[in-house]
């Protein structure tokens, strides 16, 4: 029953000590010895007063948490030993001699269990909370290695000291690798150079089968008032349970595999919530990391799938099980190496993949569905870049399976999967309209009955399957394998589609989201095979509707365009994937000529510049969403005279608001987009028979455009920081830039008697601009400077002096002219 002391030499090499012998702590002149002492005393009362001892635990756990010599201190006096038998109840096997007590303890527990009969913990209906004692006792088992089975005979009477010692000899050579289940306390204590061997009789009795069965049996009693809605104290339970199951395997495969076999059965003959300590300690032994970490492994995982065949016909022990594997598996270390026992664990899933998929055919709900499927796609290679923190350690790990192959695998393994989910999307939505449609009928307000994140995965997992240098390889087998998943998967998007049209679905519906990047992708790798199956006019037979948002089933491309877009609010949405959408129109813009009509005529895509790109109250340059709708209406303008129009007139129109080109902070999309007209009006009017038209209606008096944009220059002036100050304003350089571009292209496009007629008629600030553009040439380099923090702020300079010069040279020219007409005049 002694604590035995470690010293631990050079090379890790652990060598006896001392032994620390049971403590009669009512014999001790400490005040703090005897007060601890008399609550373990206490102990002996706790199964009479079990709906109130969680607090005696709790100030026991507390000063266990002071230190590692008060936690010795508890297990000397033979606190482990009276948890474990207070734990088990009247199933206890402990001999009363072995537990350490007080003579006045002693004699009344003698007393009290004349009979030979244990006391009973907890009643019939409800079972005590047993977090705070099996917390303690796993803060007092972690505080200490536990001793050599093969030493484990176990008397009444304490060990000598030349036994410890003896074994202490005989176990040095295996004692030297360091296990994290131990306290933080104890690891710093060893990291000193001392470790503690708990007493043999502890580890005996601690390590019992008995005791290990009850622990994965703990369960939350249904309807107990401790549980919260987030299961809070099922979790604690859990986790403490395995702290102390992984703690005793450490280093003991033998051990591993009697509770491996014991939870095996747990989970295949209880219910889900029965179970979920069970499952948790299958999750824990996996990070296990000692000398049997890959057979370990191996059996855990074996048990784990007969478990999910044993329960294939039970849905929510089959969902708790698979939820399990899958939180397991996303929680790997990205990129391409990851910790030792997360590419064991993964490979051993990619090798049995086949019997997790098998799961799918048979009869299960969308959730399960959904969670197998996610589970696939977990196993391939992350999307997410790899933590740039701790590489040196990273470069360190083992790697995972080549990429390539994992995709192989996963890709044969979904590939012809698409008509039974689809199948699935379109029952979904279905059900989603007969919910909705009966929740009309009363005053609640009806929540959607189901998740809209189901089956994205399944999508999500293909397109990074079609990725990487094997893509061709993987198609080549099927080479309209193309075509015939958009013909399949259309139907179901647009059942999708019309569902959050209807406000059957939510707007921001990741499903409807990871279909469209798959569809981008599609496009991509075969733009012709996919525009092939869009314009198929079976594809859309079985998704009419009569609802009055959809459009008729004779126009693909319309009804492409007419997507169900969210709202400007969903920004990390939209960002994330409806910027995915416009990317996939500008595609089939590309590569057919129906879809580029569609882009240049349609109202959608001017829409989307107006709430994503010149929307000050919701747009930000930067985003894709932004930049793929800013970057093609660029494109657009310099191919169509008719969308370059009415982009012009969008920008520049008031309609008896504030129009874009006249928000209070000067934008520097609707600047872009000016300059990109007005040089597409130069480079395509230099047939003489051409006229500028937009340049024309801006200099306008209607318009008004050379005073507008003075006003926007007024602005962009008043933003210009101080030389003391050590803010700079965000794309102040580019604004600044852009005005005077479109300033000067505009003139540039037209004749010298024009601008004339401009200055004199439509431009009045003509005076104060060209001042400004006498203050821009005139500044100093120091005085520039103070931009040189922003990227390109050198570039930028030159190119705002630049165009400075070359609208004073036209303000010159237009003088020198007005000149010589009244020259011209007077003679």
């Amino acid at each position: 029953g002694d604590v035995t002391v470690y010293s631990i030499g050079s090379g890790e090499i652990l060598k006896p000590h001392s032994t620390l012998g049971r403590v009669q702590f009512w014999k001790s002149k400490s005040v703090v010895a005897v007060f601890v002492g008399s609550l373990l005393d206490l102990l002996d009362d706790c199964a009479n007063h079990w709906r109130h001892f969680d607090q005696l635990f709790d100030c026991l756990d507390k000063f266990a948490s002071c230190g590692q010599d008060e936690a010795i201190f508890l297990i000397r006096c033979g606190t482990i030993l009276r948890l474990v038998e207070l734990y088990q109840g009247e199933k206890g096997s402990i001999p009363p001699g072995v537990i350490v007590r007080s003579p006045k303890a002693k004699k009344q527990y003698l007393q009290k269990t004349k009979n030979n009969m244990r006391v009973k913990t907890g009643d019939r209906n409800k079972r005590p909370n047993f977090l705070p004692l099996l917390s303690l006792l796993s803060k007092l088992i972690r505080s200490g290695s536990f001793p050599d089975e093969s030493e484990s005979e176990v008397s009444d009477s304490d060990s000598s000291v030349s036994e410890t010692e003896n074994y202490s000899r005989n176990k040095a050579c295996t004692f030297g690798q360091n296990s994290s289940y131990l306290t933080s306390v104890a690891l710093k204590r060893r990291s000193s150079g001392v470790s503690y061997e708990l007493p043999r009789r502890e580890g005996y009795f601690v390590t019992r089968t008995e005791l290990l069965d009850t622990m994965l049996n703990e369960v939350m009693p249904q309807g107990d008032n401790r549980s919260d809605k987030n299961g809070s104290y099922c979790s604690d339970l859990s986790t403490t349970v395995s702290e102390i199951i992984c703690h005793i395997c450490y280093n003991d495969f033998a051990k591993t595999l009697s509770i491996c076999s014991q939870a095996q059965r747990i989970i295949k003959d209880h219910k889900a919530y029965e179970s979920s300590t069970a499952i948790q300690v299958f999750r824990s032994s996996l990070h296990i990391r000692d000398k049997h970490l890959e057979p370990r492994i191996k059996c855990v995982t074996s048990a784990i799938f007969c478990g999910l065949e044993a329960n294939a016909e039970y849905d929510n022990e089959l969902s708790l099980i698979l939820e399990a594997l899958y939180a397991e598996l996303v929680r790997r270390t990205p990129g391409a190496r990851g910790r030792e026992e997360e590419v064991y664990f993964h490979s051993t899933i990619v090798e049995n993949m086949d019997r997790i998929v098998s799961l799918l055919g048979q009869k299960t709900t969308d959730r399960i569905k959904h969670t197998i499927l996610s589970i696939v796609k977990s196993l391939l290679p992350e999307e997410i870049k790899a933590p740039t923190t701790g590489l040196s350690a990273q470069d360190e790990m083992p790697y995972y399976l080549d990429e390539e192959s994992v995709k192989d695998r996963v890709f044969l393994a979904l590939k012809d999967l698409h008509r039974n989910v689809v199948d699935a999307i379109e029952s979904q939505c279905s059900q989603s309209k007969n919910d909705y449609f009966a929740s009309q009928g009363n005053m609640t307000n009806h929540s959607y009955a189901f998740e809209s994140t189901y089956f994205r995965d399944y999508f999500s997992a293909l397109r990074i399957c079609l990725t990487g240098p094997k893509t061709d390889d993987r198609l080549k087998s099927d080479e309209h394998w193309i075509y015939d998943i958009t013909e399949t998967i259309l139907p179901g998007f647009w059942e999708v589609d019309n569902c959050g049209r209807n406000q059957n679905r939510p707007v921001a519906d990741p499903l409807k989201g990871e279909i469209i990047k798959l569809f981008e992708h599609l496009v991509e790798l075969d733009p012709n095979q996919f525009i092939e199956a869009v314009l198929n006019d079976s594809v859309y037979s079985s998704s009419q509707t009569t609802s009055k948002n959809t459009q008729s089933a004779s126009d693909p491309v319309t009804k492409m365009m007419e997507v169900f877009i969210t709202s400007s609010n969903n920004f990390d949405y939209n960002n994330n994937y409806m910027s995915h959408f416009y990317r996939l129109i500008t595609l089939l813009a590309d590569h057919n000529e129906h879809f580029k009509s569609s882009v240049l005529t349609h109202e959608n895509w001017k829409w989307a510049l107006k709430s994503f790109v010149l929307n000050q109250n919701i747009a930000k340059a930067g985003p894709p969403l932004y930049d793929t709708i800013l970057f093609n209406t660029v494109k657009y303008l310099q191919i169509d005279e008719n969308f370059r129009e009415a982009i012009f007139r969008i920008i520049v129109s008031a309609d008896g608001k504030e129009s874009f080109l006249d928000q209070s902070n000067p934008d520097i999309a609707s600047l872009k987009l000016l300059s990109s007209i007005f040089k597409c009006e130069i480079l395509k009017n230099k047939c003489p028979k051409k006229q500028p038209i937009c340049s024309l209606s801006f200099v306008s008096g209607e318009c008004g455009g050379m005073s507008r944009l003075s006003s926007v220059m007024k602005k962009i002036l008043s933003q210009i920081p101080l030389e003391s100050d050590t803010t700079s304003t965000p794309h102040i350089l580019e604004n600044l830039l852009l005005s005077l571009n479109c300033m000067h292209l505009v003139l540039q496009a037209l004749n010298i008697n024009d601008v004339k007629k401009v200055i004199d008629e439509s431009w009045p600030e003509i005076d104060e601009m060209n001042s400004f553009f006498t203050q821009l040439l005139t500044r100093t380099e120091d005085e520039w400077k103070i931009y040189h923090r922003e990227d390109r702020s050198v570039t930028l300079i030159n190119d705002i002096v630049a165009e400075a010069t070359n609208l004073q040279k036209i303000i010159v020219l237009s003088a020198e002219a007005k000149a010589a007409n009244s020259n011209t005049r007077t003679q």
